[in-house]
């Protein structure tokens, strides 16, 4: 390019002159004006790959706009040259960028730099057992109406835990496992609390109840039951007497109602509540 284009180009640059008043002035078409300008880009470009500016060493005289547009030109250059081969897996913008950031290969085996070391701090290593997330504030966890958190293992004893909530000392807590809550933790013996709140109840479902698999039951203060009580046995402490006992109801029938061979132990239980008269029959098992 010649001087006088180059110092057109640099003037439309510098917002100097509008692509129309360099055409004018030069008796060309906004077109060609337009060709100059992408010629001298590509040979600021070349030039900057070189190490230096188009024209920087054999124009000397050019006025101090034009090489300080050169210059910015130049140093603009670069950076392109730099970004142009940032492309997928080759990572190549800057080398700050680089060591803080980087793309996996092919196999996802390689390239992890400091993402992978960020993630692992704050998640864990892969296959690691334990995965925590620490928060300085609650922190909640929604999803849509009908649908659970879920949480999968392969465990298939009702003694382990998939999901476990432990103090801090993880010496004991609660563990959700397969159809089972259990107290985990470090300790050998941790007793288990199902509490409701304030004045509520609590309520099992279930067509039949254990507390321990022999079938044991114990029990400490007063019991009220709502229907009639069955009991295969009650044996009286200090006493090797048994005995077969059960609550009989005989609606609002006064007489008692217990079956034949049976002994009624208490006057109405009920006190004829509701129309009610409940009784206890007993009778000697052994």
């Amino acid at each position: 390019m010649t001087t006088s284009r180059t110092e057109a180009v640099v003037s439309l640059l510098s917002n100097e002159r509008s692509l129309a008043e360099v055409a004018r002035a030069h008796g060309v078409s906004e077109a060609e004006v337009t060709q100059w300008k992408e010629l001298f880009l590509q040979g600021a470009r070349a030039g900057a790959q070189r190490g230096a500016a188009p024209g920087l060493t054999r124009r000397a005289g050019l006025r101090g706009g034009l090489l300080a547009a050169l210059v910015v030109l130049g140093l603009s250059a670069v950076a392109f040259g730099q970004l142009k081969t940032f492309v997928a897996n080759t990572p190549a913008l800057a080398s700050d960028i680089n060591s803080n950031f980087a793309l996996l290969d092919a196999n996802a085996t390689a390239n992890y730099t400091q993402l992978k070391g960020w993630l692992e701090q704050k998640v864990g290593t892969a296959g690691n057992a334990e995965v925590r997330v620490q928060t300085g504030t609650t922190s909640n966890v929604s999803t849509a109406a009908g649908k659970a958190v879920f949480a999968s293992a392969t465990t298939n004893s009702n003694l382990a835990s998939i999901l476990e909530v432990r103090h801090d000392n993880l010496s004991q807590g609660v563990g959700l496992g397969y159809n089972s809550v259990n107290a985990t933790g470090s300790n050998a013996n941790q007793d288990l609390f199902v509490n409701a709140r304030g004045t509520g109840g609590l309520y099992f479902n279930a067509s039949k109840a254990s507390v321990d698999s022999s079938g044991n039951f114990g029990a400490a203060g007063n019991g009220t039951f709502q229907g009639a009580l069955y009991a295969n046995s009650v044996k009286n402490r200090g006493s090797s007497v048994t005995w077969d006992v059960y609550a009989c109801d005989n609606g609002g029938n006064s007489a008692s109602c217990c079956a034949s061979g049976y002994s009624t132990a208490s006057g109405d239980l009920n006190a004829g509540a509701g129309g009610h008269f409940i009784y206890l029959c007993v009778r000697k098992a052994d």
